[in-house]
């Protein structure tokens, strides 16, 4: 699962990342871990 946390509402979204086909990340505040990015390349 891939969890989705906004920090001004406190709100998180949780999504499998299977379901996941493309990530576009337009904020230079975002923060990716190395294991998600580990998961999701063995998606591609």
């Amino acid at each position: 699962m891939l969890v989705i946390a906004d920090k001004e509402t406190g709100n998180l979204t949780l999504r499998l990342l299977e379901d996941i086909q493309m990530a576009i990340i337009d904020n230079h505040s975002v923060r990716l871990t190395v294991p998600l990015i580990a998961r999701l390349s063995k998606f591609i």
